[in-house]
Formats: C-alpha cells, sequence, structure tokens
C-alpha cells in the first residue's frame, strides 16, 4: 500500500531529505593536530577579538606617496556618510579583508595540511592560501584578495599575496598592482578567551606608501551557535535603484 502524506508534510520529508544527502557529502575539515601535520589547527568560526587591536595600513599618518596622498586627501573632502564605499558593496580585498572591525561579521576558516580558505559573510567573500610555498603563476589575473601561499616557520604559517588588483581611486582603502602582503598568523592561548589568532601584516607598496607598512589583527573563536550567513550587499544596491526608479516614475507622472 502506498502511503500518501500530507503536500506539505511530504515536501518537508523531501527537504530534509535533500540536507541530510547535502551535508553527508560535505567535506569536513581535519579537527586533529596529527591531520595537520602537527601544525596549529585554525579550523572553525572566528571573529574580531577587540575593535582597538585593530591596525589598518591607512590609520594615523601613513607614509603615502604623492599620488596616493592625493587620493586619500580628495576623498576625506567627501561625505563620510554618503559617499561611504560599504553603501556602494566596494570590495576591498586584502589585506582590509582581514583587518575588519565589524564584530557582527564572522569568518570561517577551513584548514588542511595543503590549503587554508577562509569564507568571510562580510562580502560574501574568500580567499584560498596555498600551504606550498609557491609563487604566483605568471599568468594569473590580479583580483581583489590576490594570490597568498605559505610556508610554516616552525608553528607560525607565513603567507605572502601578491597579484592584487589595483584600487588607485579616492578611497580610504588605496592600493596598487605592486603590493606585497606578508601575514604571520600565530596561535595563542588567553587565560580569558581562550584560542586566539594574532596575526601581523606587513605592506610593501612602493605606488601607495614610501616604506613597508604595518596591520595587526586578533580573531578569538565564536560562540558555538554563530555561523557564517549571507551579507546581501548587491541586492540592496538593486532595491535602491528600484526605489530611484519609482521616484522618478512618481514625478514624471505629476
Amino acid at each position: 500500500m502506498i502511503s500518501r502524506l500530507p503536500f506539505k508534510r511530504a515536501l518537508a520529508v523531501l527537504a530534509s531529505t535533500v540536507v541530510l544527502a547535502a551535508c553527508s557529502s560535505v567535506p569536513q575539515s581535519p579537527s586533529s593536530s596529527e591531520a595537520l601535520g602537527g601544525k596549529p589547527n585554525f579550523n572553525g568560526v572566528w571573529e574580531m577579538l577587540d575593535m582597538a587591536k585593530v591596525v589598518r595600513p591607512e590609520q594615523g599618518t601613513p607614509p603615502y606617496t604623492p599620488e596616493a596622498a592625493k587620493l586619500a586627501a580628495e576623498f576625506k573632502s567627501w561625505d563620510p556618510k554618503k559617499d561611504d564605499p560599504s553603501l556602494y558593496c566596494d570590495l576591498k580585498g586584502m589585506p582590509w579583508m582581514m583587518l575588519s572591525r565589524a564584530r557582527t561579521y564572522p569568518a570561517e576558516i577551513y584548514q588542511t595540511a595543503e590549503r587554508v580558505d577562509v569564507f568571510f559573510e562580510l562580502f560574501d567573500t574568500s580567499r584560498s592560501i596555498r600551504v606550498n610555498g609557491k609563487p604566483a603563476p605568471k599568468n594569473i589575473s590580479p583580483s581583489i584578495n590576490g594570490y597568498s601561499t605559505a610556508t610554516w616557520d616552525n608553528d607560525t604559517l607565513v603567507i605572502k599575496t601578491t597579484a592584487l588588483a589595483e584600487r588607485l581611486y579616492p578611497s580610504p582603502q588605496i592600493r596598487s598592482e605592486k603590493a606585497e602582503l606578508t601575514e604571520r598568523w600565530k596561535m595563542v592561548k588567553d587565560p580569558k578567551e581562550g584560542d586566539l589568532i594574532e596575526i601581523d601584516f606587513e605592506i610593501v607598496d612602493p605606488v601607495v606608501y614610501t616604506r613597508p607598512v604595518k596591520g595587526k589583527q586578533v580573531f578569538k573563536r565564536a560562540a558555538p551557535d554563530v555561523v557564517v550567513a549571507s551579507y546581501n550587499c548587491p541586492e540592496k544596491l538593486w532595491l535602491k535603484h528600484v526605489d530611484d526608479r519609482r521616484a522618478q516614475g512618481k514625478a514624471a507622472a505629476k
């Protein structure tokens, strides 16, 4: 005899079956130190520890070149509320994706012995770090997060990032294609917070800075119920465009 479930219940059963099948096919990141070659385990969901501990290259009085100084000065003359780049889904990329001061936007790290992937809720972006020490391929196209490769210095993950797309326009965050980033990730134990990832940056960009500049971030593990969700920034831009078009239509009809 064929059982006939109510339509809504049948859909719920089907949905749960699909979810279970999907979950069973998703690879799980290794949780043991042995699976990671005895190296620190960065797997999990992380968030900024303290805004005051974040250091960004544009803070204070950066050693800008004349070209970069003009761009920074032009942006400062604009309205900081109306001209906030985040309102336009401006994808800053590296190093700023790792130097976010927004505690409410977590990041998830998926680590294996061969690579480290970071998934950011902010702007729905990600970066891949290849743990092989090889330089970027010669034919790689510049991108906002560039090409990252890493090696281990004892228990410190040293990451080199190149092939970054330029940002030579008025903005608080300026970068040229000659930029090269070095990150040093170190796992430390805090008696209050538990696991922390301390990340020190050095940014070399001869088009933007007259000397190397520094950056700093400290991540703490997020609460167990925190997940990396979706930011949906482009949708907000489209809805604003829809509102503007409707307003124009109403004005034209008068």
